[in-house]
């Protein structure tokens, strides 16, 4: 009898899409880090490496005033030619705000992926205006199943181009993956290949349809991604997709906050980053 309960209730724990057992056994990360945690580690050499800086806040909830984002919002910036910076910082390396100089969404996509006049009302008078910024609005993971980890990552190129979907009545049209290893010590990206591919991240930047639209903004409701609307994410897609590869500082991806001593050789790749961050230090979230 004490043998069946036993199974029955290991049967129960792993049959439960939300339970902790699970989510060790797949070795998810649930990390979150505040926003000047993770902007510590965006160091002026990443920030001169790269050139198009992908920022989500993935807090819910009321916005400290003169934040850098606002909770459940994107801000997508990029270089001009000829700049090596973007960003003001403190004395203590924290990003403090974003040169009025720098690329916007409004400068990235073409003027098929802008609202049109007949558009639904969510989507009208997008990108909002967030002190001058140009933002979007996000869904990202629910806490009590798949929060969005937070840090600093590579663009995960290969696999957003391998799981490409231009439908925007797919749940995941144009992804946008990070790349990231779930934390595992016996798997690297030094070693990864198709025998351990489940072990990368399955977290990406993505289209969802219009019956999500509702939440975008306002509270966490995926799996782990962030959702917004399909127009703005195809053409920031396609805007990286044109984007040349270069020489930038590869970041280990076993690591979700980079570290001067953890930075692989300079490689080329896409120079694009995606920062994940979860409220302020003055938040509670």
């Amino acid at each position: 009898m004490t043998r069946l309960i036993l199974i029955s209730l290991l049967a129960t724990i792993f049959a439960s899409p939300a339970s902790e057992a699970q989510v060790i056994q797949t070795g998810y990360r649930s990390v979150l880090h505040s926003f000047e945690t993770v902007t510590k580690s965006l160091s002026p050499d990443l920030e001169e490496s790269y050139e198009l800086f992908l920022f989500i806040n993935s807090a819910e909830g009321p916005t400290p005033l003169n934040a850098f984002l606002p909770s459940q919002h994107m801000l997508v910036v990029g270089k001009r030619k000829g700049s090596d910076r973007v960003f003001s910082r403190d004395e203590d390396n924290i990003i403090t705000d974003v040169s009025r100089n720098s690329l916007f969404l409004s400068d990235l996509l073409a003027r098929d992926f802008l609202p049109r006049s007949n558009a639904s009302p969510p989507v009208i008078g997008l990108p909002f205006d967030w002190n001058g910024l140009e933002i979007l609005p996000v869904s990202t993971g629910t806490n009590y199943q798949f929060p969005t980890f937070s840090g600093i990552f590579q663009l995960n190129w290969s696999r957003s181009q391998n799981m490409r979907s231009r439908d925007y009545n797919e749940p995941m049209s144009n992804a946008l993956y990070v790349g990231y290893f779930y934390h595992d010590d016996s798997i690297d990206s030094q070693h990864f290949n198709e025998h351990n591919r489940d072990r990368v991240s399955y977290l990406a930047i993505h289209g969802t349809p219009q019956e999500n639209w509702k939440l975008l903004g306002r509270s966490r409701a995926s799996q782990g991604c962030a959702r917004s609307l399909p127009h703005f994410i195809d053409g920031l897609y396609q805007y990286i997709e044109a984007m040349p590869s270069r020489q930038v500082i590869n970041l280990d991806w076993n690591y979700e906050l980079p570290q001067i001593d953890r930075a692989k050789p300079s490689g080329r790749a896409k120079p694009v980053l995606i920062i994940l961050f979860n409220g302020y230090e003055s938040q509670s979230t």
